[in-house]
């Protein structure tokens, strides 16, 4: 191809690139011809497109057998100044450009005139890119909330699957009213299923119960400003989200709950010691603080802790809530903690939380998790029964032991065997069993730390030779610190012979919790709801 005079750089230009200049240049009006040409000549006018335009013609490119990869690969090099993580795979380089681009630009750290291949008159940088944002990260004082025009909260609402909010700072009241619009948007009426609270040492109490009470779905109208999407229909959508699914799952590492918490009052999962009365709640993992100082007429006192009310926010509408919630680093105070606990009782599409504090916090006494699926997590209950100081630990109805095998059974007794802190253990409805029960007598070995006195082993399908066993070996221990155990709601009717032979054992040892229960008929009315 013949060679045109140089360019006013210096370097020679193709006939090729004069036409093809001339072409994107013009692109407002040539547009769908230029959709039409041969793939050959459309392969070398594509590096010259601007983003709108680059983006406009890929189901074009797709069409003829093109791909724009390449040349989205260039512009991340080029606009964003580096390399992306060997770590990870890039499956789309356009979606990873104009996501970045999209957050970039909102925060006013990339200037678009800067570049020719950055701005059109034609096209709205953040409205352009805001469908290929998948994950939102909102940072400090979050000043980016405010150029969230109604348009572009629609579009982030179609798009966003995942929330995150890094190092946040406390914002004034009209940037939080900006926050609560875009919660309301991406989360009850978008695709949001996960939001994470990352980095923030000194939370604002306000604004942390903000995102939490609005990912947990719930809605405060406000009558001054409407939400429009919420006008388009006569009443407000409860999720059908809301029912936890089986694989609910909870990953924890050591809590760092702030020092104006009082050390033998704070607890999770609560009410109080093992042998409490249990509140109605059938969800997973609850605060319990105690009513100590506290006369707030949404919470009442029982046996000493508090059990808060369900409804998290008085005349509040309930809408979708997100399925995952990560909080790291982010101490918890007791008004926190309290609102956390109002929320997980009916938060219910809530299928997995992760709270990790880097800080293994000496106030943190009990700990409780109740009903909920365990044990797709052994690696995280080791973490925490190795590097806690806890003094009661709680697993009720958790399936802690359904699929395990006999190395996380020998695991787990290790890790509580090392921990002297751990004075009561409870461990009801987790499929222990016979081999599981055994496994627990080496809690009280000459050589072990632990100190339990209090052993819940109820509900547990242990029968009367398991029990037999457990008792043998416990009269092998010596001088034993178990004081009581209770054992009810096993079969032990499967053999009363031999539980007898059992109990009058293991009563010259400790003090038994048992009862009467008929599992026959246990089983005939489980089959009888089926």
């Amino acid at each position: 191809m013949e060679r045109s005079p140089e360019d006013a750089g210096g370097s020679p230009t193709t006939l090729f690139q004069l036409s093809a200049r001339a072409v994107t240049a013009d692109m407002e009006r040539l547009e769908e011809d230029v959709w039409g040409l041969p793939a050959v000549i459309l392969q070398g006018l594509l590096p010259m497109l601007n983003i709108y335009y680059l983006e406009r013609i890929e189901p074009a490119a797709v069409r003829k057998g093109l791909s724009t990869q390449s040349v989205w690969c260039k512009l991340w090099k080029d606009i964003m100044k580096s390399k992306p993580s060997r770590l990870v795979t890039v499956m789309c380089w356009r979606k990873k450009f104009l996501e970045a681009f999209f957050h970039n630009v909102l925060r006013g750290i990339l200037d678009v005139s800067a570049d020719r291949r950055l701005h059109d008159r034609r096209f709205s940088p953040l409205d352009h890119s805001a469908r290929h944002v998948s994950e939102l990260t909102i940072c400090n004082k979050q000043q980016e909330v405010t150029e969230l025009t109604p348009a572009l909260l629609q579009s982030l609402a179609q798009s966003v699957e995942a929330l995150k909010f890094l190092h946040l700072r406390s914002s004034d009241s009209d940037t939080q009213k900006c926050l609560r619009l875009l919660l309301h948007h991406l989360i009850h009426h978008g695709h949001v299923n996960k939001v994470s609270v990352l980095s923030w040492p000194c939370p604002d109490n306000q604004l942390l119960d903000l995102i939490l009470t609005m990912s947990a779905g719930y809605w405060q109208p406000d009558t001054d400003s409407p939400c429009s999407s919420c006008l388009l229909a006569d009443s407000p959508p409860i999720s059908g989200e809301r029912s936890g699914g089986p694989g609910a799952l909870l990953s924890l590492q050591p809590l760092n709950i702030s020092q104006n918490v009082p050390a033998s009052s704070t607890s999770c999962g609560g009410p109080g010691g093992g042998h409490s009365s249990e509140p109605n709640d059938l969800y997973d993992f609850i605060f319990s603080v105690s009513a100590v100082g506290d006369s707030t007429p949404e919470t009442s006192c029982v046996e000493g802790v508090t059990s808060v009310g369900a409804s998290p926010l008085s005349g509040a509408m309930l809408f979708r809530s997100v399925r995952a919630l990560n909080l790291h680093n982010i101490p918890l105070t007791l008004p926190s903690c309290r609102s956390l606990c109002r929320l997980l009782r009916s938060w219910t599409s809530l299928e997995r939380l992760t709270m990790a504090y880097n800080d293994c916090n000496v106030l943190l006494r009990r700990l409780g998790f109740h009903d909920m699926k365990m044990s797709d997590a052994p690696s995280e209950i080791l973490h925490l029964l190795g590097l806690s100081r806890l003094e009661e630990i709680k697993f009720s109805f958790c399936r802690l032991f359904e699929t395990s095998s006999a190395d996380f059974v020998a695991e787990f007794v290790a890790a509580v065997r090392r921990n002297p802190s751990v004075r009561i253990l409870t461990l009801n409805g987790n499929r222990l069993g016979n081999d599981g029960l055994c496994a627990l007598a080496e809690l009280y070995s000459p050589d072990s730390l632990s100190g339990i006195i209090y052993l819940d082993v109820s509900s547990n399908c242990i029968k009367p030779d398991g029990l037999l066993r457990f008792t043998k070996k416990l009269e092998g221990c010596g001088k034993l610190t178990l004081r009581q155990l209770d054992i009810s709601q096993n079969l032990l009717d499967r053999d009363p012979v031999l539980a007898r032979e059992a109990l009058q054992a293991l009563e010259g040892v400790c003090r038994v919790v048992r009862d009467n229960w008929d599992s026959s008929q246990a089983f005939t009315d489980h089959v009888g709801v089926m």
